[in-house]
């Protein structure tokens, strides 16, 4: 959709692509648009590329454009749909003249929360896989209260910022009994927080807790602890870490807090997980939650 306001240019002012618009650019009068502007000749377009985590949402794009043959400001309002755990482009075609100005916002996203959408638009020549970038004007995360403007919101990649704070949880396994969980594709993580706990069976034996980070696969200790106390038959213990946790186990209520790196960056593919040595038949290991930092990683 376009529309269309008449424009009054100061007759003081420099001249604005008069190589476009008959003339030489610096002669005459015309408007100063942004301090980086890109003059359009009609056969660019606007790319816009959005990765969400969230739920399906629009993501609303305007952009305005000064006409110096008419001369007037032609506004542009498009709409991307974005799909979540998707990441969605479309082109939208651009009129000739000088870009004033690009606003991307999230209108009617009141769910979404920072570092779940992340959106990148660029000016580009041409169509489809052949198109050319010509330029990256917007690249930031954007939500229902952090909205994207050109000019003025500096470009950042997708680990800028603090991230998205959720529960990612741990998922219960055997072999060995253990609360697990691996980063997803695209991801990059920091776990804060998270707990599980351990019912030994009545089977006589004694059961150790240790806390092991492995890389992609799960083949290569990076980081291993342990509590070395023993966990006998009939006990119920909570086995929790944290950021930059140390050894901390309470006999009497059974809480063990175990060591744990202060700052753990974890990518795709790699694995954390709290599990039991010398697990006997009938143990069990539940979940109780894992609380992460997270960013997208493409």
């Amino acid at each position: 959709m376009a529309s269309t306001e008449q424009a009054y240019p100061s007759s003081g002012a420099p001249a604005l692509g008069r190589t476009l618009f008959g003339g030489a650019v610096g002669s005459g009068s015309g408007v100063v648009a942004s301090s980086f502007q890109y003059l359009l000749t009609g056969t660019e377009q606007l790319r816009v590329t959005a990765y969400n985590t969230d739920v399906d949402l629009t993501v609303s794009l305007v952009a305005r454009v000064y006409r110096g043959d008419q001369p007037s400001i032609q506004t542009h309002a498009y709409e991307l749909r974005a799909l979540a755990g998707f990441t969605s482009t479309k082109d939208f075609p651009l009129s000739a003249g000088a870009l004033l100005n690009v606003r991307v916002s999230t209108p009617g996203s009141g769910t979404l929360t920072l570092a779940q959408l992340f959106v990148q638009v660029q000016i580009i020549s041409g169509s489809g896989s052949g198109a050319v970038v010509v330029g990256t004007i917007l690249q930031g995360y954007c939500d229902a209260f952090n909205e994207l403007g050109w000019p003025g919101t500096p470009l950042a990649d997708m680990h800028s910022g603090r991230g998205h704070v959720q529960t990612r949880g741990f998922n219960n396994n055997t072999g060995p009994l253990r609360a697990e969980m691996t980063v997803p594709a695209n991801r990059r993580l920091i776990p804060l927080c998270g707990s599980c706990t351990f019912t030994a069976s009545g089977v006589v034996g004694n059961r150790f807790a240790l806390v092991l980070v492995t890389n992609f696969g799960g083949s290569v200790p990076v980081f291993q602890s342990a509590f070395d106390t023993a966990i006998t038959a009939g006990q119920s213990t909570i086995l929790s870490i944290g950021l930059g946790t140390p050894l901390n186990p309470s006999p009497v209520t059974r809480i063990v807090t175990l060591p744990f790196p202060n700052d753990l960056e974890m990518i795709a593919g790699q694995n954390l997980r709290i599990y039991i040595t010398g697990e006997q038949a009938g143990d069990a290991m539940t979940s109780n939650g894992l609380l992460v930092r997270e960013w997208f990683d493409y």
